[in-house]
C-alpha cells in the first residue's frame, strides 16, 4: 500500500509500497503498523512471514524483498495411472495452499 490509511483501527499493518506517501514516505518495504499512539515502521527479517488478507497469501521477506509463493494449476487428462497420479498431486497442492506454501490458481 502508498498512501497511509485516515482512520485504521489498532493493530492494522501493511506492507509499505515503493511510491509510498505522506508518513511513509522512504520506508518502501517495510511495515506499517497502526497503534494507538500512531504509525510505528518496522523493517522485516529476512525470513520474516504476513499473511495477505485479501486472499490469504503467506509473502515471505527474503532480505530484499517481499515474495509471494508460486501459483500451480491442478494437472488435467491422461490414463488411470494419470487420474491416481493426479489425486496425489491435488491432495499435495491442497495441503501446500492450506499452509499458506502456495495460493490456488
Amino acid at each position: 500500500m502508498a498512501t497511509p490509511r485516515e482512520a485504521p483501527a489498532a493493530g492494522n499493518c501493511w506492507i509499505v509500497d515503493g511510491a509510498a506517501t505522506g508518513a511513509w514516505a522512504s520506508e518502501a518495504g517495510r511495515l506499517a503498523l497502526w497503534t494507538a499512539g500512531g504509525w510505528r515502521i518496522v523493517a522485516p527479517l529476512s525470513g520474516m512471514r504476513v499473511r495477505r488478507i485479501s486472499d490469504g497469501a503467506a509473502l515471505r521477506f527474503g532480505g530484499s524483498k517481499w515474495t509471494l509463493p508460486i501459483a500451480i494449476a491442478n494437472p488435467d487428462g491422461g490414463t488411470t495411472i494419470g487420474l491416481e497420479a493426479r489425486a496425489a498431486i491435488d491432495a499435495l497442492l491442497a495441503l501446500m495452499v492450506a499452509h499458506g506454501i502456495m495460493i490456488a490458481d
